[in-house]
């Protein structure tokens, strides 16, 4: 693994920050395309991927030191700016709260937006993950001999016996029977990360779910709460209460949050598909409407749209917009039909005409 991609004088580029800002990127593009496809405002899109990325990375840190505070506490500036140690949970934790705070300025639901966000938020874990892999900062896991045990000597956190006193104390705990290698292949547990992200990616762009309940928001939780929990049992982070890590317990309450919104989204009335679906697909998937349809505005949406009365503009166009009137006063923007053949009494005088004739 290549931890440092390039240097010149004091400018480093590390393979992890490289990772780091493209899982961003990552997330960005596919979280932009969900915005898109349910007509949501891309606006507030840009205000939560700022908050974000200052909660993730802010959380992240503030976590590892919380869980690390007796080594923080007798060198504070070596471990702050050692370059290694982020907690993935606490990132998410930052990051939730700050965007809650923003979509509650927003008027906008936090479970409707985290329906559309767990998608992005999934790619940006996937590839963030190989970043641990590719620069090896000691996010792996315990000694082992499977086949696939990698190991990283010039990693930041190197797994050399030499360098590492916990390394050759497991290995020795766990292979009484071997002797301590020179460098100790350990479990590649960001890649089984990875891996378990790419396949819950899949799942959550399958069609089908609906926007707006919280279900696909509770799948994305349970997913990350379960598969997080597991793997820390593998990993090298210290054990708190009954032989758990404080990531397990958080993992557990993340899970268990997952499990509350799961029952609640079923239980909730089902929804109209202002967010599911974008104002501009309602003639395409209702061609054949003619009395009545509605869109809801800015101030009826969970998820406000960008531009409301373009959005009603364009359903017009589409349907035909000389037999259509369009009225947004005091609430939903309201589409109607006024075409003669939509009137029950042009109708009846039309029959009447023809039967003359």
């Amino acid at each position: 693994m290549c931890p440092i991609l390039f240097e010149w004088g004091p400018i480093r580029i590390g393979s992890y920050g490289l990772l780091l800002a493209l899982a961003f990127v990552g997330a960005i593009v596919v979280t932009n395309r969900e915005f898109r496809r349910n007509g949501a405002d891309l606006n507030l899109a840009w205000d939560i991927y700022l908050l974000a990325i200052i909660g993730g990375m802010g959380g992240s840190r503030t976590l590892y030191l919380l869980e690390n505070w007796q080594h923080f506490v007798k060198d504070p500036w070596g471990v702050f700016f050692n370059g290694t140690g982020f907690s993935v949970i606490g990132g998410f934790l930052l990051a939730f709260a700050l965007c809650a705070w923003r979509l509650r300025i927003a008027k906008a639901s936090f479970i409707a937006m985290g329906d559309l966000v767990s998608p992005g938020m999934v790619t940006g874990y996937a590839i963030g993950r190989l970043g641990c892999i590719t620069a090896g900062d000691g996010c792996y896991g315990v000694p082992t001999l499977m086949p696939w045990g990698m190991t990283f000597p010039h990693g930041l956190v190197p797994t050399l016996s030499a360098k590492s006193l916990i390394l050759t104390q497991l290995f020795r705990e766990r292979f009484p029977q071997l002797p301590v290698p020179v460098d100790i292949p350990v479990h590649p547990t960001p890649l089984y990360e990875s891996l378990s992200a790419w396949v819950m990616l899949i799942i959550l762009l399958r069609p089908g779910w609906e926007i707006g309940p919280g279900r696909r928001f509770s799948v994305f939780l349970a997913w990350f709460g379960i598969s997080r929990f597991f793997v820390e049992f593998i990993r090298l982070n210290p054990r708190d209460r009954f032989g758990l890590s404080s990531d397990q317990w958080l993992s557990m309450g993340i899970a268990f949050a997952a499990l509350i919104l799961w029952f609640i989204s079923h239980k909730s009335q089902p929804r109209d598909n202002s967010i599911k679906t974008s104002p501009e697909c309602v003639c395409e998937s209702h061609p054949a409407t003619s009395t009545k349809m509605i869109v809801e505005s800015v101030n009826s949406s969970q998820i406000p749209f960008a531009h409301p009365m373009e959005n009603a503009s364009s359903i017009a166009e589409k349907c035909g917009s000389d037999n259509k009137e369009i009225s947004s006063e005091n609430g939903p923007t309201v589409i109607q039909d006024i075409s003669p053949t939509s009137n029950p009494e042009s109708l009846k005088k039309s029959s009447t005409q023809s039967a003359t004739k």
